[in-house]
């Protein structure tokens, strides 16, 4: 049976564009905030770049994860390993999007690297190679430096860090794809324009928010969360709750005080044919299953352009670790070896530390031949 039900994407695209000011047909939800970038960043924005017409959203709608705070937190220096409060960018218990940066103890963070390459066990790192690493520890540091000098909130930061970091490294499209089109999440507009705006005009249709959540077809709990304490007062798990306070959310999507599921987001972007780069968990299908299941016919699916973990890969990896966490004891600070999964000891700082000019051949590498270099912490080129 044929359904007279269309979804006009045009008009949807349109609003997209009025309220978030992006004219791109893709959009992407791989980055967060960072305190040394992932590896994986760099396939990510290499693929995203081709397109041509691509927006990449930072996702700064979340609070720090201290328990990940090598690559979230700190400067990594990759030799050391600490949770010293000094050295934290970010507030720790603050929405990236609401905090300004911090003041870092550089210095400390530096001298306690140089006391940590006496350890007899980095006895086989020669004196120049130590030497080497360390001047590449002050370029990271005077670009991270003046960067937190401006006293930007962290989501600027961040967009300012990445693009120093790429020119750095030598990716200089990248540095400038990321200055020129990067976007906070929270600023852009979707949070408080564009999402009220979706919910307001298809509350009368059968592929629109309230009906959607209303069959319970495809959204699932919690559908909004507070970005401040004691401000929503309205159950996030209760869809009823939720549907008969809808014009309080709205208004709180506006002031920017709540924010919605992932889910929705992915929902209103399917209904306004803007393509999806990055993980999506199943909602565009999902979304396309349940409208097909309405008799709405529709190719949302197709909007997704990524496959689970296909939306950025590590191309060089530390396949031996050798990391030093500190221990205060009376007036003295101790190192001792810490079992460092490579997964955490990997990211951009990290390896450009121990690799330096060498960094940009291992992309190449992946890059030419998909060869995913192996390194060793203690073995600096």
């Amino acid at each position: 049976m044929s359904s007279d039900i269309t979804i006009n994407t045009k008009l949807y695209k349109q609003i997209f564009e009025e309220t978030t000011n992006i004219h791109d047909d893709t959009v992407s939800t791989v980055d967060h905030v960072f305190g040394s970038p992932p590896l994986r960043l760099i396939d990510s924005h290499s693929k995203m770049i081709k397109f041509n017409s691509a927006t990449p959203i930072l996702w700064d709608t979340t609070k720090p994860n201290i328990d990940k705070y090598r690559v979230e937190l700190i400067l990594d220096l990759g030799f050391l390993s600490s949770k010293n409060n000094e050295y934290l960018l970010y507030n720790p218990r603050e929405y990236y999007c609401l905090s300004e940066t911090r003041d870092v103890n550089f210095n400390k963070q530096r001298e306690q690297l140089k006391c940590i390459m006496k350890h007899p066990f980095l006895n086989t790192i020669s004196s120049s190679d130590k030497q080497k690493y360390l001047n590449r520890v002050d370029k990271l540091i005077n670009i991270y430096s003046e960067l937190l000098h401006n006293k930007a909130n962290c989501s600027d930061f961040y967009i300012q860090l990445l693009s120093e970091i790429y020119k750095l490294l030598g990716f200089t499209d990248l540095s400038s794809f990321i200055s020129n089109k990067m976007i906070s999440q929270y600023n852009s507009g979707l949070i408080d324009k564009y999402i009220p705006e979706m919910i307001t005009i298809t509350k009368n249709d059968v592929f629109g928010f309230l009906n959607l959540l209303d069959k319970g077809s495809f959204f699932t709990p919690p559908y909004f969360r507070s970005i401040k304490p004691n401000i929503y007062g309205v159950d996030k798990f209760d869809k009823n709750e939720v549907i008969k306070n809808i014009e309080l959310i709205i208004k709180l999507l506006q002031k920017k005080v709540i924010l919605p599921h992932h889910s929705i987001y992915f929902w209103a972007w399917g209904l306004s044919g803007i393509n999806h780069f990055g993980n999506d968990y199943g909602d565009f299908t999902q979304i396309e299953d349940t409208l097909l299941n309405l008799n709405i016919k529709n190719n949302i699916s197709k909007l997704q352009l990524t496959l689970p973990k296909q939306d950025g890969l590590n191309f060089a990896f530390f396949k031996n670790t050798c990391t030093f966490s500190s221990k205060k004891a009376l007036s003295t600070t101790k190192f001792n070896v810490s079992n460092t999964k490579p997964s955490r000891a990997s990211n951009i700082c990290s390896i450009y530390l121990n690799s330096g000019d060498h960094f940009i051949e291992y992309w190449n590498d992946y890059k030419n031949y998909k060869k995913i270099s192996e390194l060793d912490m203690k073995n600096i080129v």
